[in-house]
C-alpha cells in the first residue's frame, strides 16, 4: 500500500493505492498522523488505485473525519471503486463522507 499527502493552501489531497489491509493500517496511521496537525482544511481523498479496505482501514478514516468534524471541515472520497462502495455501504461510512466518482 502506498499513501501520500500533499497540501495546497486549504486542501489536502491523501492520495490511497493497493490494499489497505490490517497489516497496512499501522503504517498508514503513523504516515497519517501529520493531517491531524493542519487547521482550516478541507481533505480529498484520492481513492482511485485502491484495491481493498479493511475495517482497520475504516477506523482510519472515520479518524480523521471526527477530526474535520470538530474543524468545521469536510472530507470528500474521490474515485472508490465499486468494491470499496459496497464496503462504505454496507458500514454506513456513505452516509458520513461526501463521495465523488
Amino acid at each position: 500500500m502506498t499513501l501520500s499527502i500533499t497540501k495546497q493552501e486549504d486542501l489536502v489531497t491523501i492520495t490511497l493505492a493497493g490494499e489497505l489491509n490490517t497489516a497496512e493500517s499501522r503504517q498508514a496511521e503513523m504516515d497519517l498522523a501529520p493531517v491531524f496537525y493542519y487547521d482550516n482544511c478541507d481533505f480529498y481523498v484520492d481513492c482511485k488505485d485502491l484495491t481493498y479496505i479493511a475495517s482497520s482501514g475504516l477506523r482510519l478514516l472515520l479518524s480523521l473525519y471526527k477530526y474535520t468534524r470538530k474543524t468545521g471541515h469536510q472530507i470528500t472520497i474521490a474515485h472508490p471503486n465499486d468494491d470499496i462502495k459496497e464496503v462504505f455501504t454496507i458500514s454506513g461510512f456513505m452516509q458520513l463522507f461526501k463521495i465523488e466518482d
